[in-house]
C-alpha cells in the first residue's frame, strides 16, 4: 500500500509532527490491471487520493497481488506458479481483509471508509460475502462501477465468455498483461494510436479523457494480473449469471478452469482427440461455449476428470456462493449510462441483491465510460461527492446507518 497521511490543507506542514491520530482512515480500491497510482495519476484537484486527502483523511491507496507493487511475497516468488492462483475473490478475502487491519493497526482507529471502483469494488463484495464479520470494520462504501458478475458486458471482444475461456485457457501462461515499459512513450511519439487503443479497448470517448496525461496513464498500465482471474471473470460471464442463477454468485468452479500447476484430465467433450506426449504443467478442462460465434475448442486431454472442487472447497462439488445478504456496510453506488464494463443492467441486479445501498450517484452522459471514472478531467466532481458522503456517514447522518446486524 501508498500512504497520504494529510493533504495540503492542513495544519500539518513539512518536518512537523506526524499528523494526528484521529483523521478518518479511507482506503482506495483500484481496478483490474491497475495500480495504486491510478488515483494520483492527475492533478491534486482531480485526483481522488489528494482530495480526500485535502478533506482531512488518512488515505491508503491498495494494491493487489500479481500487480507491479504486488510481487513480493514472504515464501514464493513471481517465477512459483502458486504464486499466481489466484482471483479477486483471493485478492478480497486475504490481502484487502490483510490491508484493512494493517491500516487500523498503524491507526488506531476502529473502521475504515472504502471506495472501490470495478474489481476494487468487486473484491471488497467478495470479503464481505465470505467474511462478513468485516462489515464492523468498515464505516461506508462508495462503488464506482462495480459488479459481482460481468455478464451483461458490452465489449465486442468479449462479446462471449468463452472469448476468454477458448483462447486464454489454451495459452501456457500465467501472468496476463503485465507492465509494458515502452507504452507510455509510444503515447508521447503517437498519440493518435493512445487514443485508438482508449476508444477501442476501454470505450472512454475523448470528451472525458485528458489527452495530455496519456504518457502518464500508460507508464502506470497495464500493471498485470494473473490467468486464473481472468478465467474466473470468464466463468461470471455466463448467459445463467443474469438469468436463473442471477443472486448465486459462486467462487472459482475449479472443475470448469483447472490452473492447478499439476497433472489432471480434462474433461470430454463432443471431439475425440489423443493425449500429447509430454505433459503441461498448466491445462483447463474442456468448457461449453456461451453466445454466439465461440466455438468449440479443445483445451488438454481428454477422458474422465478429476474433481477438484470436493478437495479445494470441504468435500463441496460446487464453489460456494458468495452470499449477498452477508453485505451490511451502507453503499452508495456511483454509475454511468455509457458504462459497458459495469452497465446500467449490472447496477439493477446489484441493486436488488445488496440490502445495504442507500444511495446512487447516476451519469446519464453516455459518453462517460468505465475509465472515466479514473482518467476523465471532470472527475473531481464524482470524488467531491464521495468524500461528501463519506463526511454523512461519519456525522451519522440517518441515510447512512444501515446495520442489520
Amino acid at each position: 500500500m501508498h500512504r497520504i497521511p494529510h493533504g495540503r490543507l492542513t495544519e500539518q506542514k513539512k518536518g512537523s509532527l506526524p499528523p494526528k491520530p484521529n483523521r478518518r482512515v479511507a482506503l482506495l480500491g483500484a481496478p483490474l490491471l491497475t495500480e495504486s497510482t491510478i488515483w494520483v495519476m492527475d492533478f491534486p484537484n482531480n485526483s481522488f487520493g489528494f482530495i480526500l486527502a485535502d478533506r482531512g483523511y488518512d488515505v491508503w491507496l491498495t494494491n493487489v497481488r500479481g500487480s507491479s507493487f504486488g510481487k513480493h511475497h514472504t515464501n514464493l516468488s513471481v517465477y512459483d506458479i502458486k504464486f499466481w492462483q489466484y482471483t479477486f475473490i483471493d485478492i478480497g478475502a486475504k490481502d484487502l481483509s490483510a490491508q484493512i487491519d494493517y491500516a487500523l493497526k498503524v491507526t488506531g482507529r476502529e473502521q475504515v471508509y472504502y471506495a472501490g471502483m470495478s474489481q476494487g469494488g468487486a473484491s471488497l463484495y467478495a470479503l464481505l460475502a465470505k467474511r462478513p464479520e468485516y462489515n464492523r470494520k468498515l464505516r461506508a462504501m462508495a462503488g464506482l462501477g462495480t459488479f459481482r458478475r460481468s455478464c451483461h458486458i458490452n465489449i465486442w471482444w468479449l462479446n462471449s465468455a468463452s472469448t476468454l475461456e477458448n483462447y486464454l485457457g489454451r495459452l501456457s501462461i500465467i501472468e496476463v498483461m503485465p507492465k509494458i515499459s515502452m507504452l507510455d512513450r509510444a503515447c508521447d511519439i503517437a498519440d493518435k494510436l493512445c487514443l485508438w487503443y482508449t476508444r477501442t479497448f476501454l470505450y472512454t470517448d475523448i470528451k472525458y479523457l485528458n489527452t495530455t496525461r496519456f504518457p502518464v496513464y500508460m507508464n502506470h498500465f497495464p500493471s498485470g494480473t494473473s490467468k486464473m482471474n481472468l478465467l474466473y471473470y470468464s466463468q461470471i460471464m455466463q448467459e445463467d449469471q443474469c438469468t436463473t442463477h442471477w443472486n448465486e454468485v459462486r467462487e472459482y468452479d475449479f472443475d470448469r478452469a483447472t490452473v492447478t500447476g499439476r497433472w489432471t484430465r480434462a474433461r470430454y467433450n463432443s471431439v475425440v482427440h489423443r493425449p500429447p506426449t509430454t505433459v503441461p504443467d498448466t491445462i483447463s478442462s474442456v468448457v461449453k461455449p456461451r453466445g454466439r460465434g465461440s466455438g468449440r475448442f479443445l483445451w488438454g486431454v481428454f477422458g474422465d476428470a478429476k474433481k477438484l472442487n470436493p478437495e479445494m472447497y470441504n468435500g463441496q462439488t460446487e464453489p460456494p456462493i458468495l452470499d449477498p445478504q452477508n453485505i451490511h456496510v451502507p453503499i452508495k453506488l456511483y454509475w454511468s449510462e455509457g458504462d459497458r464494463y459495469a452497465p446500467p443492467a449490472e447496477q439493477t441486479l446489484l441493486k436488488r441483491e445488496l440490502r445495504s445501498i442507500v444511495a446512487e450517484y447516476r451519469i446519464t452522459d453516455p459518453a462517460w465510460g468505465h475509465y472515466s471514472f479514473s482518467s476523465s478531467p471532470y472527475n473531481a466532481s464524482v470524488f467531491i461527492d464521495v468524500a461528501d458522503f463519506f463526511d454523512d456517514c461519519s456525522r451519522g447522518a440517518e441515510y447512512c446507518t444501515f446495520r442489520p446486524f
